[in-house]
C-alpha cells in the first residue's frame, strides 16, 4: 500500500509540473493597461512583448576644466579622448574646451576611456603656447552614476571635475 501511495504522489507531482510547463507556453499574456482605466486587463500577443538578449551595458564619461598656471580657463583646447575597444585597442575621439575651459565627453557605451591628451593646437592664439599633457584615467576610480538607467543600461562611470592645468612651453633661446 505504501508503494502505491508513493507512486501516486510522484505521478501527481509530475502531472502538476507538466501542466505548469504547458501553461507557461500560452500564446497570449495578460498585461495591465494603466492608460485605460475602464479596462483592467487586455489580451496581447507575445510578439508585442519586448525580448532582450545580450549583456547589460554601461557607459564611460569624463568632464572637467582646462586652465593655465594662473587658474584662468583656456578656450578651444583640443582634448583627445582615447578609448579602449575590443577589436581596435585604441580609438581616439576629439572634443574641445568651451569658453569657460569646461569640457565633457559623451557617454561612450561599453568603451572605457583610457586617457585624455590635452593639446594646444593653435599656439599663442589663446593666451599662450602650452605644453601637451596626458591624464591617465586607468589610475583613477570613476563614480558610478545610475541616474540614467533602464533594463539593460545600468549607468555611467564618470570621471568628474577633472582639473587640468597646462604649463607654457619652455622657449629655447639659442
Amino acid at each position: 500500500m505504501k508503494a502505491r501511495l508513493t507512486k501516486f504522489t510522484y505521478w501527481l507531482i509530475s502531472a502538476t509540473i507538466s501542466l505548469l510547463g504547458f501553461s507557461a507556453c500560452a500564446a497570449t499574456s495578460k498585461a495591465t493597461k494603466t492608460d485605460v482605466p475602464e479596462v483592467d486587463e487586455v489580451e496581447r500577443p507575445l510578439e508585442d512583448i519586448r525580448v532582450m538578449y545580450g549583456s547589460p551595458t554601461w557607459g564611460y564619461q569624463a568632464d572637467g576644466r582646462v586652465m593655465d598656471e594662473e587658474c584662468k580657463p583656456i578656450k578651444g583646447i583640443r582634448i583627445e579622448v582615447k578609448l579602449e575597444r575590443e577589436n581596435n585597442p585604441l580609438e581616439t575621439k576629439i572634443i574641445h574646451s568651451d569658453k569657460n575651459g569646461k569640457f565633457q565627453t559623451p557617454a561612450y557605451e561599453d568603451n572605457p576611456i583610457i586617457s585624455l591628451s590635452v593639446v594646444d593646437k593653435d599656439g599663442r592664439k589663446r593666451g599662450g603656447d602650452f605644453a601637451p599633457t596626458e591624464i591617465d584615467l586607468t589610475t583613477m576610480k570613476p563614480i558610478f552614476d545610475q541616474s540614467i538607467q533602464d533594463e539593460w543600461y545600468w549607468g555611467t562611470n564618470k570621471y568628474s571635475n577633472l582639473q587640468i592645468k597646462l604649463t607654457k612651453k619652455e622657449t629655447n633661446n639659442e
